[in-house]
């Protein structure tokens, strides 16, 4: 391959670019795609951290918030964005990580169902919620009240879709494997130090670091948390379904009588390792839904970056020219993340307002109460 004007700098310890991508999960890499797709100079940093919540996710997106029965945020705007997204970026690179999926919600109860049927004979709802009962197979699962079907749900095959798109930012050389160590400001650009020693100049930097950014001192006054999630891999040769199945937790055929389930959510655990609570959680809901044997294969878990409101969170620093975050996805970031890279980059090249629910300004009363 011709080598390029960046691949001849990376050789050297000093880079200028001008825009810095901080991380390489769902936010980092829909942010850099955006910045290609604007013809802008960017590089991104990223160590491919093993708890980025990216790297274990499921990879499902539906318009339902189940526990409440009701669309999800700006479902009627994200979901046709989100699906043509990803049929150009699999044009692109001629590799299939999408695929639309049914999903069937099994009810707890009378109410719920109930509920269900009310709200989806109504608009907006009967775009996404079908208004018939299904009885799920009954030498399978446990459902007295029966279920009913979510339409323009799907999934994303994540690890494939980060994977790829970063083999692309290699190939145009608009990666670093490296670890963000220490920002400081130098006349009008930012100095960017990183861990193995290269110094990057950047005009602008983007941090989308996931719930590592609770450590970065200039956005750590922002009421993110880290939500720890641990998901299971199953064997159950005697449940044959093609569906994903929702009763409070998923189970996603991923084939071959292999099935993925959770997610748990523990929002005062941070720790590192896998939760012996979370997989007895998940257990015990297998065992109540399911009439067939199954058998743990693996268990993973990942830290979601998560706000109060359960909105994403993007745009300036309040003080500081130049430094931005996109942040906030939590569970949702193969449904969020494309929309609003392309938001935040309009913004930043085009002076697009930033849309109020999703702004980092909703935090302005935060701001100076950091940790550092």
């Amino acid at each position: 391959m011709k080598a390029t004007l960046k691949s001849v700098a990376f050789l050297f310890m000093s880079i200028k670019t001008e825009t810095l991508v901080v991380g390489q999960g769902m936010a980092g890499t829909c942010i850099a795609l955006a910045l290609k797709q604007q013809n802008r100079d960017f590089l991104v940093v990223d160590n491919q951290h093993h708890l980025s919540s990216s790297i274990v996710a499921a990879g499902l997106y539906n318009p339902i918030v189940f526990y409440k029965q009701t669309l999800s945020f700006n479902a009627e705007k994200l979901i046709p964005f989100t699906k043509a997204y990803y049929a150009e970026w699999e044009r692109a690179h001629g590799v299939e990580v999408h695929k639309e999926r049914v999903f069937t919600r099994v009810f707890s109860s009378v109410e719920e169902q109930n509920d269900w049927l009310s709200k989806s004979s109504r608009v907006p709802h009967s775009m996404y919620m079908k208004s018939g009962l299904v009885r799920p197979n009954p030498q399978l699962f446990n459902a007295p009240f029966q279920a009913s079907q979510v339409q323009s749900a799907g999934g994303l095959d994540v690890p494939v879709f980060l994977s790829k798109s970063r083999d692309y930012f290699i190939a145009e050389s608009s990666i670093l494997n490296d670890r963000l160590k220490k920002v400081e400001p130098q006349d009008e650009h930012w100095k960017c130090i990183l861990e193995e020693g290269k110094t990057i100049l950047a005009q602008r930097i983007i941090f989308c670091e996931g719930h590592q950014s609770m450590n970065n001192p200039y956005f750590n006054y922002l009421p993110i948390t880290g939500t720890k999630g641990d998901v299971l891999t199953i064997k159950c040769p005697e449940m044959i379904c093609d569906d994903v199945v929702n009763a409070g937790f998923f189970i996603m055929p991923l084939g071959n009588d292999y099935y993925r389930v959770g997610a748990s959510f523990e929002w005062n655990n941070h720790s590192h390792e896998i939760s012996i609570a979370a997989r007895h959680e998940l257990e015990g809901k297998l065992k109540g839904l399911l009439k067939v044997p199954f058998e743990v294969i693996d268990q993973l878990t990942g830290m979601r970056p998560t706000t109060g409101d359960r909105r994403p969170v993007m745009g300036a620093h309040p003080k500081f020219e130049g430094l931005y975050i996109f942040n906030g996805l939590g569970s949702k970031g193969v449904l969020l993340a494309p929309y609003y890279a392309n938001h935040l980059t309009d913004h930043i090249f085009n002076n697009i307002p930033i849309e109020k629910e999703v702004s980092i300004h909703r935090y302005l009363k935060h701001y100076g109460n950091t940790k550092n």
